[in-house]
């Protein structure tokens, strides 16, 4: 059987966590480490991320659905499927069939050889601050307590990546599927470890060579018995990748039957973040080394100033939701078909607080059922539609949100801030209450977001929140009440990617593409489609009638969502009825009536 060996880079874009699991003395999430003390990605972990891609892309190449992708199936016997047969059956039984492909641990290295051979020093890690928002005012959660801190290794860390992959001589889709995987990790459609949601561990593939050992003589098997290293005996395959591509791109268009949860298309969105005057992306860390009280994020070695993914998510998803009950309070015109089914939780707040978390009530309606008939599996169907998009603790989000990084033609302008408390009584400064904050003075940061498998109502309302953000209506960071924080974002460009122009719901359908990527026919566009195009080139699509479309199809799902089940439905309305006062606290009026 043939024998594979695949040898490259992978250069973080990011910051990374790859957590070990347990926390220590001084953090709550420490990075990964093995026996001798050094910083390591598992190649479990790189294995399953790999497979978590292969189970998606496998379905569009004629490689079956593995059981995998069907919720709540019981799998009690090999599945069978082509996924299966290289990473091997999701559980351990008779006759199951171990992976073919191994893959080793990854160790951070030089970027390249040379740099290697003057003698390497391994990056030092960073510790980061993350919080939750409380959705009411807007700052820290303090009741939640949803304060941590995770050890990362700054952005540009590379690791090596060696992994061995066996096919059988009558399986080339094999290969076609371990090329699919590994050009959408060229691509830089990877992201390994915790917070990829967030911010955290994306990931490009450089320097991807394939090699093929010479298991099928016996001078090859010698060869190999005698070199130190399998990589220096096998033998270079040119174009080895090109190839396999070419072979699974002709296989899509025959696989008509698309599963759910296979892959079908993506949009990645690039954009500047350019803010009007003072901006300042706190962390106390840094502020401890400056002097400072408050002060910007930097990466140790690298010095480069980061805008975390987490921070920007998060007022992103606090825009969503606005939006989105906005929207359903002026359509819906009833407070008890709104309290029914509110289309945005409040993540951090519990069953008997405004805007009871989905978390909260699934919870209780576990408390409340019978032993045994607990909601053992979450679908969509049992989340708010924010939380569908931005994820749960209850489900993963399919939105990926990667930290923002000065733009590296700019250099940072800081610009010191003292800020003094008055007296309400005297009118005067209190003593005590004096602080400083460096801050960044009109910095322009870069930020990528990446939504997998989007609905039409997904890219609608993301649309929406970008257009917010481009207008300056979404403040970020530390002092918005002091004027610092007021951004917009420009310079916008939009990747929209599909497997087959089918597969991304349009009206009318798009047409194909010449650029592809991967496995994907992708579309461009430099600028948010706020406004009707007449300049289209021939056979671009109408991206502004592409917008109004999803947007029309985020209305009607605000407007059209169903009731919960009664096992699911919160205990009281939380919005409009007995806690609206805790949103709008009463006050007496003139007249002696009660007002708002």
């Amino acid at each position: 059987m043939p024998h594979f060996i695949f040898s490259g880079v992978l250069q973080a874009r990011t910051a990374v966590h790859v957590g070990s699991g347990e926390p220590n003395e001084a953090i709550d999430a420490p990075f990964r480490r093995d026996a001798r003390g050094r910083c390591v990605i598992p190649g479990t972990a790189i294995a399953g991320a790999l497979r978590a891609a292969a189970t998606r892309l496998a379905p569009r190449i004629g490689g079956g659905a593995c059981v995998a992708l069907q919720a709540g199936t019981v799998q009690d016997a090999p599945c069978g499927c082509l996924v299966c047969r290289v990473f091997g059956d999701l559980r351990p039984m008779d006759q199951a069939l171990a992976s073919r492909l191994t893959v080793e641990n990854a160790y951070p290295v030089a970027a390249a050889a040379a740099d290697m051979a003057q003698g390497f020093e391994p990056p030092g890690t960073l510790v980061r601050d993350f919080v939750g928002i409380d959705r009411v005012d807007r700052t820290a959660a303090r009741k939640a307590r949803a304060k941590f801190e995770k050890e990362l290794l700054p952005n540009g860390t590379c690791f090596g990546l060696r992994m061995e992959l066996t096919v059988a001589e009558d399986e080339p889709e094999a290969e076609e599927l371990a090329a699919v995987v590994l050009a959408e990790w060229q691509a830089g459609r990877s992201w390994l470890g915790g917070g990829a949601a967030r911010g955290l561990g994306a990931f490009d593939l450089l320097q991807l060579e394939c090699r093929k050992l010479p298991w099928d003589s016996e001078d090859g098997i010698m060869a190999l018995l005698r070199s130190d290293d399998v990589w220096d005996a096998g033998t270079p395959i040119s174009g080895w990748m090109d190839k396999r591509l070419e072979s699974a791109r002709t296989r899509t268009a025959t696989c008509r039957e698309v599963p759910p949860h296979a892959a079908r298309g993506y949009l990645s969105v690039d954009l500047h973040l350019e803010a009007d005057g003072a901006f300042l992306p706190g962390h106390e860390a840094t502020a401890a080394m400056t002097g400072f009280d408050h002060a910007p994020i930097s990466e140790p070695g690298t010095g480069r100033l980061v805008l975390p993914g987490a921070s920007l998510r998060g007022a992103l998803r606090t825009q969503a939701e606005r939006i989105a009950r906005t929207l359903a309070a002026h359509e819906v015109g009833d407070k008890q078909r709104f309290a029914a089914r509110c289309p945005a939780c409040s993540p951090l707040a519990g069953s008997d607080e405004p805007l009871a978390s989905c978390d909260a009530r699934l919870t209780d309606a576990d408390k409340a059922a019978p032993p045994g008939a607990q909601e053992t599996e979450v679908s969509e169907s049992h989340l708010c539609l924010a939380c569908r998009l931005f994820g749960s603790v209850r489900l993963g989000s399919r939105l990926l949100i990667e930290d923002g990084y000065l733009a590296q033609a700019d250099k940072p302008k800081l610009k010191p801030f003292d800020f003094v408390a008055l007296d309400r009584f005297t009118g005067g400064s209190r003593d005590t209450a004096k602080f400083d904050a460096l801050a960044l003075w009109k910095p322009r940061f870069h930020v990528r977001l990446h939504l997998a498998d989007p609905r039409p109502w997904e890219l609608g309302w993301l649309l929406l929140v970008l257009r917010d953000l481009s207008e300056g209506f979404i403040p970020l960071g530390f002092g918005r009440s002091k004027g610092f924080g007021r951004v917009h974002a420009a310079a916008f460009e939009l990747r929209l990617g599909a497997i087959e122009p089918a597969d991304i719901d349009s009206a009318p359908p798009l047409a194909p593409t010449t650029e592809r990527s991967g496995l994907y026919q992708v579309w461009r566009l430099n600028h948010l489609p706020t406004r009707p195009q007449t300049d289209r080139a021939a056979g671009e699509p109408d991206w502004y009638e592409l917008a109004a479309n999803w947007v029309t199809a985020w209305v009607a799902a605000v407007t059209s969502l169903p009731e919960w089940p009664a096992h699911l439905a919160p205990k009281r309305d939380s919005y409009f009825g007995t806690n609206l006062e805790l949103l709008y606290p009463l006050e007496v009026t003139t007249d002696g009536k009660p007002g708002r």
